[in-house]
């Protein structure tokens, strides 16, 4: 094809937008027309590349007249002159080593705080699942309430209806159902080992993509019914665990819960469909029966809800909307066809959720958290800019004299520009690399906290998508500080320049600088109250009266349904064993801790009463006694050796209100009670308020029973102690697996700790932001000194004529005093306001304190007053000490040059 090439449009367009229009016409055809030579020279891409180049740089430029350089040199390379601009900006920072140590820390705070909240982004939901192939091409499948958008906890299908939803699927998506199980895992003669275990229905592995590194891993039909299902499959860490990893595994035998199985496969890097996923074992769903030990009638039940999780890779071509519009029609059919499960499959709704990033679960509440970190990191890189952007304004007042010496000489406005923002882009390369350390020191304090259920942070690690969002960060904070003050050089005025070298400034870019520094002081003051408010809620909650004296007790799962023999008696076999260790004062067993899990069972008043769903903890006689819990009369509740077991129950406070006039009444009465509510149950005490941790505000209903073996699949130990030290754990252990030789034992953990997890998040979120509220203190304080020490500068004549007139250190003080308080006070008065507006955003996180908390306002105004009179000291101290003298004879010499000129 021959002829000339059309001229990009982006260049004619860019050249229309930012060109001032008196010459745009003439610039636009020099720039063209360089494009095209330089095209046919260097190719497309060079050319590009300096063709935007000589667009930014004539975008500022006013030069090209008479007596004044043109806007760009068309015989020196755009490269070349970066480069001598790059080699001055270092010379430059060379010579002002303070001024460059300052600029580089306040950027490596903010961007480091940026980076540091990516980071926990990234390994929260930007990472890729280990082990899965296009994570973005799969989804999770979740049913919620229709009507109910905030139903996070999901609804679940049947065996029968995930039948028909597979079925009805063929073609347009691939469907699995996966759950949680807990299992000892034996090899040989070995003890028996705690594993995660994850049961499989359906074309799990597939719909994943996963991968095996030996063997071969599950097909659809091998997870179906009516077959053996005595496979499973092993994780690559789990493996090793057992085997080591030069043994060979597939067709080994196992013992998952005393039931022989083979290794069919392992899976390579693969650890689950969720995030924080660390299975260890999957078999298929039917091996709930022959393995588990449940009943296979009640996994096939019509009514009974055994699938809770769904995964599924669409076909191509086939979107969300179209895959939940299928789901929806596929379970309304179920729905006609089967009349007993109509109501609720007729109030259930799919939502498809693409892409495996975080479990739908968990979704909503961990991107709420992150999106409001990502919110105050900005507010702190903005804060951190605006400094940075002082700073070099600053500077340029300074160095008016060299900078008209230049301008004398030629340098148009644009080279002048262009050599500022590759300044500010140098500033900003190394603030980020140095932000990388504040990142890894920020995250370092934050090593395995958590977010809801999510993963526990891990440490810092840069990988590329880390450094691209350090690149793009220092990016960003180059156009926000470095775009102010290049447009002030590109504006600069040689005349007034002259005349006005070695003075301070007034007039708009005073006040430019005055309102920044006003900024910076309001978004710190916002911040400091939403960490202190946050800080108090950590507090407050770890401080709350739950009614269990969790001070010395320690717990210990342990799987007593697994071993032989009846689980009640083995679980009475593990606390005499215990009982004997030193340091131990008393044990029981429930079926969780005592602010862990927990079942909900039914009760009434009498037969015709309202049904009441409450928590129901199945627990041993001494359980109330080891944790502590009061009666109504404020003492211990003591059952005494036969006054508990079946067709007896405790009360909570809470609970005995609901079902009769006052607590006090329920001691002596009949309820019924039970899974079901079934049981006739005497009511032999009633506990004070109890709370759990993780949920404080509102107090527990709860009935408390004796064990049923029926209901023993899991037990937990729990024991006071003397002193919850290492020893003293460790013989509790040993203890235990002496009574039970071949079940699998936890490691002892202090309820205390366990209460500590509970409130992971607040904890991380108060610390990260009274981090991040530090961080933009300390530069607010070191914006406002920069501030006044200029202003200060700038009038260090005047202050020395007033001295001299006879002003005392107090007016000179009163003079400074009233130009920073000007800004502190409209500064306070904007964060106020700020930290108002933030407290609403963390009122849904805060227990035990109002929004507005006069506490926390008043500790964060006081703390702004502080930072404002340490940044205000020295630059006062430097205005008292001005000798008048010496400015007075500065004034003699200045005026006897302007009246006498050489």
């Amino acid at each position: 094809m021959s002829g000339r090439r059309r001229p990009p449009v982006w260049l004619r367009w860019g050249a229309r937008l930012l060109v001032p229009a008196d010459r745009r016409e003439f610039v636009t055809g020099d720039l063209l027309e360089l494009h095209a030579r330089r095209r046919e020279a260097r190719g497309a891409f060079r050319a590009g590349f300096a063709a935007l180049g000589d667009l930014f740089a004539s975008a500022f430029a006013r030069g090209g007249g008479p007596g004044e350089s043109p806007p760009f040199r068309p015989g020196r390379p755009m490269v070349a002159e970066l480069g001598h601009d790059l080699r001055a900006a270092l010379r430059s920072m060379m010579r002002e080593p303070g001024f460059t140590l300052v600029a580089v820390l306040t950027l490596a705070l903010g961007i480091g705080s940026a980076t540091a909240v990516f980071g926990i982004a990234n390994q929260l939901v930007l990472r890729p699942l280990p082990g899965v192939a296009d994570p973005a091409g799969a989804a999770y499948l979740h049913f919620r309430l229709r009507g109910d958008p905030e139903d996070i906890n999901g609804q679940g299908l049947t065996t029968v209806d995930v039948d028909a939803l597979r079925k009805g699927l063929e073609g347009a998506a691939v469907l699995a159902s996966y759950g949680n199980w807990s299992a000892p895992v034996a090899r040989g003669e070995e003890r028996p080992v705690s594993a995660r275990v994850r049961h499989v229905y359906g074309a799990f592995f597939e719909a994943l993509g996963a991968r095996p590194s030996e063997g071969r891993l599950f097909r659809a039909e091998e997870t179906a019914f009516g077959r053996e299902h005595d496979a499973v499959i092993l994780s690559e860490s789990f493996r090793d665990q057992l085997f080591g990893p030069d043994e060979a595994v597939v067709g080994a035998t196992l013992e998952v819960q005393g039931r022989r199985v083979r290794v069919l496969g392992v899976v390579d890097a693969f650890r689950g469909a969720e995030r924080g996923d660390d299975t260890d074992l999957w078999m298929a769903f039917p091996a709930l029966a022959s393995i588990g030990g449940f009943d296979e009638d009640r996994l096939l039940r019509r009514t009974a809800v055994m699938h809770n999780a769904f995964v599924l890779r669409p076909a191509d071509g086939v979107s969300a909307a179209e895959i939940e519009a299928r789901v929806e029609a596929i379970v309304g059919s179920v729905a006609e066809a089967h009349p007993e499960s109509a109501d609720y499959l007729s109030g259930i709704q799919p939502r498809l959720f693409p892409g495996l990033t975080t479990p739908p679960m968990w979704r909503a509440g961990t991107l709420r958290t992150l999106g409001l970190l990502s919110g105050i990191v900005a507010l702190v890189l903005l804060v951190a800019c605006a400094n940075v952007a002082n700073l070099l304004l600053f500077r340029n007042v300074h160095r008016r004299g060299p900078t008209a010496v230049r301008r004398a000489l030629g340098a148009s406005t644009g080279r002048l520009a262009r050599a500022q923002l590759v300044a500010s882009l140098l500033l900003a390369a190394l603030g980020s690399a140095a932000g990388l350390g504040v990142a890894w020191a920020i995250t370092l304090g934050l090593q395995g906290e958590r977010l809801l259920r999510m993963p526990a942070v891990e440490s810092f690690t840069v990988d590329l998508r880390i450094a691209s969002f350090a690149i793009g960060a220092a990016l960003v904070t180059t156009v926000l500080f470095g775009a102010g003050p290049a447009l002030v050089a590109a504006r600069f005025d040689l005349a007034d320049s002259l005349r006005a070298s070695g003075r301070g400034d007034t007039g708009r870019a005073a006040g430019v600088r005055r309102v920044m520094a006003t900024g910076q002081i309001a978004l710190s003051l916002s911040l400091v109250i939403g960490g202190l408010l946050l800080a108090r809620t950590v507090s407050n909650l770890l401080s709350v009266d739950t009614g269990i004296d969790a001070r010395g007790v320690v717990q210990l799962g342990v799987s007593v349904s697994s071993g032989d023999g009846d689980p009640l008696l083995l679980a009475d076999q593990v606390m005499s064993e215990v009982d004997a260790t030193p340091g131990v004062t008393l044990t029981a067993t429930a079926m969780y801790g005592p602010h862990g899990s927990s079942m909900m069972g039914r009760v009434q008043r009498e037969a015709d009463a309202e049904v009441v769903r409450a928590e129901m903890i199945p627990m041993t006689r001494r359980w109330l006694d080891v944790v502590g819990v009061e009666s109504l009369s404020g003492g211990p509740i003591h059952l005494a050796e036969g006054a508990w077991g079946p067709g007896v129950t405790v009360l909570s406070r809470a609970l005995a209100a609901r079902l009769f006039d006052t607590p006090e009444e329920a001691v002596g009465k009949t309820i019924l009670g039970g899974p079901r509510g079934e049981n006739e149950l005497r009511v032999v005490g009633v506990t004070e308020e109890l709370r759990i941790a993780r949920a404080p505000d509102s107090p527990r209903e709860t009935f408390f029973v004796a064990p049923d073996p029926d209901l023993a699949f899991q037990t937990t130990l729990i024991a006071r102690v003397q002193q919850p030290d290492v020893a003293t754990l460790n013989g509790i252990r040993e203890a235990a697996e002496r009574a039970l030789p071949g079940v699998p034992v936890a490691d002892p953990v202090p309820v205390a700790r366990t209460i500590e997890w509970m409130h992971s998040e607040r904890r991380m979120l108060a610390r990260l932001v009274g981090t991040l509220s530090a961080f933009a203190a300390l530069l607010a304080g070191v914006g406002l000194y920069g501030i006044v020490a200029f202003s200060v500068a700038g009038r260090s004549r005047e202050f020395g004529v007033r001295i001299a007139l006879g002003a005392g250190g107090e007016r000179i003080v009163a003079l400074v005093a009233r130009y920073a308080g000007s800004i502190v006070v409209v500064g306070t008065a904007l964060g106020l306001a700020g930290g108002y507006a933030l407290s609403r955003v963390l009122e849904s996180r805060l227990f035990g304190v109002e929004p507005i908390d006069p506490v926390s306002y008043g500790a964060a105004v006081a703390l702004a007053l502080a930072t404002a009179a340490l940044a205000c000291w020295a630059p006062t101290r430097r205005a008292v000490s001005v000798d008048p003298a010496r400015t007075l004879g500065a004034e003699c010499r200045e005026g006897n040059r302007a009246g006498h000129p050489r």
